[in-house]
């Protein structure tokens, strides 16, 4: 796998079609699939005495797979990947990463979003504020399934601030606030991480959406022409399917076989989910003041800090 990156990762034109086939890279992409689900098997208990740890053998591997997908991306496009695997599979990869039982896998497949939502700034540079259809239901699709998968990472990580807070407050001896401080901030960097993938997120999620643009659209139609005719003309609105992954979880994607949706009709609107989670989230202080950084493209203030906002 390692081997694989370093093909991956060469600066040469064409990088991984001048390495793999289609379907060479079908199945590199279908083996790490199998290598990113957390297995039971490969996890143990091992007895120290006044307290059991526990080791997971696969997480070596469960790594290398994040990594290698990424290194994927960052030297195709995920058009040139869903071309070769179905939107569903790169989507499950993502949502499997982020409900991941480790925390360094956490910040692989926040990588992983936030490279696939990069994808979008990188195709308005190059088609002079184009995005494809396809990419923007691919954004749209990550937005909604990721949606609940990066606010339980944000809450946990918030959860933890509070308990090391709390923990550094009670310490008896300079060592143990030491530690507590430490663990605050490994939080903290985690928040970062989660907060700004979100951020960058919601921005792909917005332009691809388009709600904005159709409507500011739809208003200019109507000044020259009825209005029937004008919702008729309208873009129409992506349908959304069900679907759920092997570990039972559920989430929408865009569906393209469905007929598009106009306007006129009752339906649950596209990257409902995803709004909602972030409206939610954003009304947290601790989030928000993070948010705002991202926005400005600072730093925020110490762990014990943002945690009293």
């Amino acid at each position: 796998m390692a081997a694989l990156q370093v093909l991956v990762g060469l600066p040469r034109p064409g990088g991984v079609s001048r390495w793999f086939s289609t379907q060479e890279l079908r199945q590199v992409v279908e083996r790490l699939a199998v290598e990113v689900e957390v297995k039971p098997e490969l996890i143990r208990q091992v007895d120290l005495g006044p307290f059991r740890h526990t080791v997971d053998d696969g997480l070596p591997l469960r790594k290398s797979a994040y990594s290698l997908l990424r290194a994927l991306l960052q030297a195709s496009s995920p058009l040139c990947l869903e071309e070769v695997v179905p939107r569903e599979r790169l989507v499950e990869f993502a949502v499997n990463g982020l409900t991941d039982t480790n925390d360094d896998v956490h910040v692989l497949a926040a990588g992983i979003v936030s490279q696939l939502a990069s994808s979008v700034s990188t195709s308005l540079k190059a088609n002079r504020l184009r995005v494809t259809p396809r990419l923007a239901a691919l954004v749209v699709s990550v937005a909604d399934a990721a949606a609940a998968p990066l606010a339980s990472a944000v809450t946990r990580c918030l959860s933890a601030l509070q308990r090391q807070r709390n923990a550094f407050q009670s310490a008896s001896s300079e060592g143990s606030a030491a530690t507590a401080a430490e663990a605050a901030e490994r939080q903290m960097d985690l928040l970062r991480i989660f907060v700004r993938c979100m951020h960058q997120l919601d921005g792909a999620f917005q332009f691809c959406r388009g709600s904005q643009a159709e409507e500011e659209s739809l208003q200019s139609d109507e000044r020259g022409a009825n209005r029937e005719e004008a919702l008729r003309s309208r873009p129409g609105v992506p349908a959304m399917k069900k679907v759920q992954n092997e570990k039972g979880e559920e989430y929408h994607i865009v569906d393209d076989s469905a007929q598009l949706r106009h306007s006129g009709e009752e339906a649950k609107p596209t990257g409902e989910v995803w709004m909602e989670v972030l409206t939610r989230e954003l009304q947290n202080p601790v989030f928000l003041q993070i948010w705002r950084t991202a926005r400005k493209g600072g730093e925020e203030g110490d762990a014990f800090g943002a945690v009293g906002c």
